[in-house]
C-alpha cells in the first residue's frame, strides 16, 4: 500500500468515526431539548463509545504518520499531503470543528438545565447551590478565574 493510501484509510477511519459522532450529537441536541432523562443516559453512553473509538482512530493515524515521517499536526499535514489525502485530511478538520461546535452548543444546553434545576432546588430547600460550568473537551469544569457559572 503507498504511503498516501495508507494515510488516506486512517483519516477516512477517523472522519468516518467523527461523523458518527456529529449524528449523535444532533441527536444529544434534541434529546437534552425534550428532557427525556431515559434517553440522555442511553447518548450519553453511546457517545462515551464513540469518544473512545475517536481516540484510539488518533491514535492510529498519529502512529501511522510518525511510521511515515510526516506531521501529525492536521493542519501540517494537509500541507505536506496531496490529492485524495489531502482532501481526507480537510474533510476530517471539518468534520472534528462541526463535532467541537456541536458540543459546545450540547454543553449551553446542560449548563442552562442544571442552572435552572440547581435554582429549582435552592428555592425548595432554601439552600444555594453552586453551578458548575460546562468546560473545555465536554467536562464540567470552572472558568480560569476559578468561580464557577454561577458566580461568574
Amino acid at each position: 500500500m503507498k504511503h498516501h493510501d495508507r494515510v488516506t484509510a486512517c483519516l477516512l477511519t477517523e472522519a468516518e468515526t467523527a461523523t458518527a459522532l456529529l449524528s449523535l450529537l444532533g441527536e444529544e441536541r434534541l434529546v437534552l431539548s425534550g428532557g427525556d432523562h431515559q434517553a440522555i443516559l442511553l447518548l450519553s453512553h453511546r457517545k462515551h463509545l464513540l469518544a473512545e473509538q475517536l481516540a484510539q482512530n488518533e491514535q492510529a493515524r498519529h502512529r501511522c504518520l510518525e511510521e511515515l515521517r510526516l506531521p501529525t499536526d492536521l493542519s501540517a499535514l494537509e500541507n505536506a499531503l496531496t490529492g485524495d489525502a489531502a482532501s481526507a485530511c480537510q474533510h476530517l478538520k471539518q468534520v472534528a470543528a462541526a463535532c467541537v461546535e456541536h458540543n459546545r452548543n450540547n454543553g449551553v444546553l446542560v449548563e442552562d438545565r442544571l442552572r435552572y434545576t440547581l435554582r429549582a432546588l435552592e428555592i425548595v430547600t432554601g439552600r444555594t447551590f453552586e453551578t458548575p460550568s460546562y468546560g473545555q473537551r465536554g467536562r464540567l469544569g470552572r472558568y480560569s478565574n476559578g468561580r464557577t457559572l454561577a458566580t461568574a
